[in-house]
């Protein structure tokens, strides 16, 4: 007597047809993977085009997510999206998580002093920022450094000609900023 699985498997291999070899031969190993779209802009491999021994090797080079959607295919039957869906985690983990874990081992490498500094954003006219790109042309360097380069050599002017007078003016309020 027959069971059940073996009654299913007969019946999914009449409802879905098996390969053709004479529209597309099965994928060799060598190549890329053969594809098939499951949505815009997301693929994933295509194992009815891959024979059975080749299914694992096929799917290894993709993420986690790639691999189990191309296991639950609707076109391969029941019994092998069962044996594969078993077999995925005798996979390697994915490349990118392998690069991401050395990543995350090595030394951390320290943020620049002026990349942790503070920012502020300018906003200037037509005119005004075509003067600064002609000015940062006769600088030769770039509009942003020119702006910094500025900016910085104004406030250290201020400060070093009222500099004096503001510190006078911040002690009698009690500390406090000026608005």
């Amino acid at each position: 007597m027959r069971s059940d699985d073996d009654i299913a498997i007969d019946l999914l291999r009449q409802v879905v047809p098996e390969h053709d070899e004479e529209e597309e031969p099965l994928w060799d190993g060598t190549g890329p993977v053969p594809m098939i779209q499951r949505g815009i802009g997301y693929s994933v491999p295509d194992l009815t085009k891959v024979p059975p021994e080749l299914r694992l090797a096929a799917l290894a080079p993709f993420d986690r997510r790639r691999r189990f959607d191309a296991v639950h295919s609707p076109h391969l039957p029941i019994a092998e999206v069962m044996a594969l869906a078993e077999q995925l985690d005798t996979l390697p983990p994915p490349a990118r998580e392998i690069a991401q874990a050395e990543i995350a081992k090595g030394p951390s490498i320290p943020t620049p002093e002026a990349r942790r500094g503070r920012q502020v954003n300018v906003r200037f006219s037509h005119g005004d920022h075509a003067d600064l790109v002609a000015a940062a042309e006769i600088a030769g360097t770039t509009t942003t450094t020119l702006a910094r380069m500025l900016v910085n050599n104004g406030v250290r002017r201020i400060l070093q000609e009222q500099g004096a007078a503001y510190a006078r003016f911040r002690a009698t309020r009690g500390g406090s900023r000026a608005p």
